[in-house]
């Protein structure tokens, strides 16, 4: 056998496959062929159509291998290149794929041994090769994860392993639904009692909402459940189709009138409350009747200091809050899901979106380093990918700046934190960046 004339799929089949399966894994925790978006929409003039080929610019994008530690978190992308390519040829696909699916682990192959990268930055060097026989397995990269993701209490993992809903179908959550559903369910799981979930229209807010209520509710964290909006259309519509699957537990507050034998609740705000005070037949429950209030397109009513929906969330202020929105400009009262934990609040011109690449390198610029110092800093050995997933978003984000902007392919350039970088690094100092 030629293994220099054998496919992708064939690499797969006779030789990675076979390592997944030596070092632990079993069928029902690994996927091949993990289709993750379905390519992007051309549209000319009333004409319309989908990018098919998988190789062109904006087409559909795939994984060859996706292991879960759990049926509900992929924990590694493994991408395969053919044997004539080098063992790392695949891993820019596979950390972009990782990254979509917010998996730790990026791993790539051409069949005669694997490259792993760890995002979590936990072990060291970052990026190392293994033989083939040395495939990590799930007792090796599940404590990794737990770290990475702050799982330390065993209620929380408990919570966070706790199923989507499926109704057999074959319908479940799309790659981003399922990273802001499992970044929700974290959240709640440490302790996080404000969480905003922000999503453009029409990538489909309520279904991700139902899908982090049911897991709450059936993983019995939440137990009474009140969902608010502005208007009756989206109480109606969420009611008949994203949370018909609650069935008999599920009621429609009306007619001013209260029952307290459910367990899920939706309202509008102007049917719990008004100006007058007979009006306002939310404070016939308890203050602490709730454990999850769900706030639909928040940014309408309710954000205001001064709204008079804003009582309400007042009142049910010991219930974890789950603000839903497009917009979140005029927010004040939600705490985003950052992508690196935070060690402590901060203002919010020092907490910028950071990725865990940028939060690494910013870690170990320590003082004025070159791009070859700095690779050696963090163990990376490809130049490209460096520059693509570290050293350029960390100069986006105004945490890095060059030393000669003027010149930046000067031999003699370096690279430094900004005053924005070291106040970000300083408020990571005691653990908060992974």
């Amino acid at each position: 056998m030629d293994k220099y004339q054998l496919s992708e799929r064939d690499i797969c089949t006779k030789f990675i496959t076979p390592a997944i399966q030596q070092s632990g894994w079993q069928q029902h925790q690994f996927r091949e062929e993990v289709k993750l978006t379905d390519g992007r929409v051309m549209v000319r003039g009333k004409l319309a159509a989908r990018i098919r080929n998988p190789e062109a610019k904006g087409g559909p994008k795939r994984a060859d291998f996706v292991l879960y530690a759990r049926p509900t978190l992929p924990i590694a992308v493994v991408e395969a290149k053919q044997a004539r390519f080098a063992v790392g040829h695949g891993m820019q696909q596979a950390l972009a794929y990782a990254e979509m699916l917010d998996a730790p682990f990026a791993i790539s192959s051409n069949g005669d041994g694997f490259l792993l990268h760890d995002r979590t930055g936990l072990t060291q060097p970052i990026e190392r090769e293994l033989q083939l026989s040395e495939f990590p397995s799930l007792d090796d990269l599940w404590p990794l994860y737990q770290h990475w993701k702050g799982l330390a209490e065993s209620a929380a993992v408990k919570l966070v392993e706790q199923a989507f809903y499926a109704d057999g179908s074959g319908k479940e959550p799309r790659y981003y639904q399922r990273v802001a559903i499992n970044r929700a369910i974290e959240a709640v799981a440490k302790g996080q009692q404000r969480v905003l979930l922000v999503m453009a229209t029409g990538t489909g807010k309520t279904y991700t909402a139902f899908q982090i209520i049911w897991r709450l509710w059936k993983a019995k964290a939440k137990k009474r459940i009140l969902f608010l909006a502005d208007r009756n259309i989206l109480v109606d519509q969420t009611m008949q189709q994203d949370f018909a699957p609650f069935g008999e537990v599920m009621h429609k507050v009306s007619n001013r009138e209260i029952k307290k034998n459910y367990e899920v609740y939706l309202a509008l705000y102007q049917a719990v409350t008004g100006k007058e005070e007979w009006k306002q037949i939310y404070r016939q429950f308890p203050a602490d009747f709730f454990d999850l209030v769900v706030i639909d397109e928040c940014h309408r009513g309710s954000a205001a200091e001064d709204s008079a929906w804003r009582e309400v969330l007042d009142y049910f202020s010991s219930a974890t809050h789950l603000g839903l929105t497009a917009d979140d400009d005029r927010l004040s009262f939600v705490i985003r899901l950052p992508v690196l934990p935070l060690a402590r609040p901060l203002p919010p011109e020092v907490a910028p979106e950071v990725t865990p690449e940028v939060g690494r390198l910013v870690v170990a610029l320590e003082d004025e380093l070159s791009r070859t110092g700095l690779q050696q800093a963090l163990g990376l050995k490809d130049e490209k990918h460096f520059r693509k997933a570290y050293l350029l978003p960390a100069l986006d984000s105004g945490l890095v700046e060059m030393t000669r902007p003027e010149t930046p392919r000067s031999s003699k350039q370096r690279y430094r934190l900004t005053a924005l970088g070291q106040r970000w690094l300083d408020a990571h100092s005691h653990g908060g960046a992974a």
